[in-house]
């Protein structure tokens, strides 16, 4: 246990004096903390990612995340590179080159430089504007049966596709390892004569090991090892440890490593307490992310919801959803705050065909007022608050209050008690949804209790007291 504590440390140290680090429970730019807001998820080569392919486009929607970014909150991009399992292939959607479109069929002995030249480009643009990229290495979607010519069916590692496995799905195979323990393997020359296992290993560490080469000059990118695993078993364990490994022996600058599976308040518990994993990641309908948050904080870093899903019905048009659905979107990012951790916008959703960057840039700008990497979730302060007002609340040791009150209907207002440090404290009422500042006073804590009058209010409320010696 010792050991294992004294190499997080470590890593943390080491990946946080310069570029993206970790520090507890926040993230940091060149050692100062930094709070997080994902864009959605974005690949090359997709109806939903911002382009296409066409770099234009990548260009207006970073100077998009960076126009709504302040200094201390930063957009991340989850940049997902297997959309090409999804759609037909094409020479600048997959990492490898197409021999056949059609079937398709892969080269996986050659990369696909156009591939990797747009990748390295929307990473420099994004690190010149102050935004941060998340690159997916792996993806468990791709690796399952789908619809006929999706996903397993369009995957490299498909031995239909040119690939060394030879299986009904990628499920099992992909993550059996020949050599566990041998991080080098790609060094040796490849041999057609090795087994499957050999082959895959050997096909696996090559693609890590070009991503950390093509983006080494990069300190605003950190890796996410796979995308929603499925199961915790002792095979995808050692597999997952692997790459831990891996990047850890050859990226040099260190950065951050995350994971995200299908199983985060069960099994995937013995991922999170991996030394190595920086960030706990997990994925949330966005009416159950504050939980979700609250509940992963027990691992001692980072939590961030990094892929998002409407409540509800899933809209017939995902692009389209109800207004409803928005609304319990907008307000997750207050309640994710709030609650101690990150959220993201619903994934597959550029933030360039919606109109929910107004109200994000008014949520960056909250934060940023806050001293946000000494607020801690403190619920436990509430005494009671109007009957259909869901309320949370965030607290640091001296004193600054966040609290944020969310309804189904417009509320009829009524009082909000919680416990606080006798005292005066300058209040600020702001509507999240237009950034109005509603009111604007002194109150004052009597007998440790804190009672605040709340304004009929349309969705949600947030209130921001500090203790009138720190100013407002």
């Amino acid at each position: 246990m010792f050991l294992a504590q004294l190499y997080t440390l470590a890593a943390c140290l080491a990946c946080s004096a310069e570029g993206l680090g970790v520090e507890g429970y926040h993230f940091t730019l060149d050692g100062r903390p930094i709070y997080v807001i994902g864009s959605g998820m974005e690949g090359i080569g997709t109806a939903n990612s911002p382009d296409g392919e066409r770099w234009e486009r990548w260009r207006e929607y970073i100077d998009m995340l960076a126009a709504h970014q302040t200094d201390r909150v930063r957009f991340r991009i989850r940049f997902f590179p297997w959309c090409f399992c999804w759609e037909e292939p094409g020479e600048a959607k997959s990492p490898w080159r197409v021999v056949d479109p059609q079937k398709p069929l892969y080269d996986l002995l050659r990369f696909n430089p156009r591939f990797w030249d747009l990748v390295k480009r929307i990473c420099s643009y994004a690190r010149g504007k102050g935004v941060l990229v998340e690159f997916t290495l792996f993806d468990r979607c791709s690796l399952e049966r789908w619809r006929a010519g999706e996903r397993w069916f369009r995957h490299p590692w498909n031995a239909d596709c040119g690939g060394p496995i030879r299986a009904r799905d990628g499920k099992g195979e992909f993550y059996t390892l020949a050599r566990p323990d041998d991080l080098k393997l790609f060094e040796r020359p490849f041999s057609p004569d090795w087994d499957w296992a050999m082959k895959s290993q050997w096909f696996q560490q090559r693609y890590v090991k070009k991503a950390i080469d093509e983006l080494s000059g990069f300190e605003n990118v950190y890796w996410e090892i796979v995308n929603e695993m499925e199961g915790f078993d002792e095979l995808r364990v050692r597999w997952v440890k692997h790459w831990i490994d891996f990047l850890r022996a050859h990226d040099p600058k260190r950065r951050p490593i995350t994971f995200s599976g299908l199983n985060p308040l069960g099994g995937d518990e013995v991922y999170y307490r991996l030394p190595g994993i920086d960030v706990v990641q997990c994925h949330a309908d966005t009416y159950e992310v504050a939980d979700r948050i609250r509940r992963l904080r027990k691992y001692g870093k980072p939590v961030m919801v990094d892929e998002a899903f409407w409540h509800g019905e899933k809209p017939r048009d995902w692009k389209k959803p109800s207004p409803e659905q928005m609304k319990i979107e907008r307000q997750s990012f207050w309640e994710a705050f709030v609650a101690g951790g990150h959220t993201t916008a619903v994934c597959w959703q550029p933030l360039a065909e919606r109109p929910i960057h107004d109200w994000l840039k008014i949520f960056a700008r909250f934060v940023e007022t806050t001293d946000f990497p000494d607020l801690e979730p403190r619920n436990d302060l509430l005494i009671s608050a109007p009957q259909g007002i869901r309320v949370h609340v965030a607290a640091s040791p001296r004193w600054e209050i966040v609290i944020y009150c969310a309804a189904d209907g417009p509320p009829p207002g009524g009082t909000l008690k919680l416990k606080a440090r006798g005292g005066t404290y300058v209040l600020s009422m702001l509507s999240p949804k237009t950034g109005e500042e509603i009111r604007r006073a002194s109150v004052s804590a009597r007998e440790g209790t804190l009672s605040l009058d709340l304004p009929p209010f349309d969705e949600d409320l947030t209130i921001h007291l500090r203790p009138a010696a720190s100013g407002g």
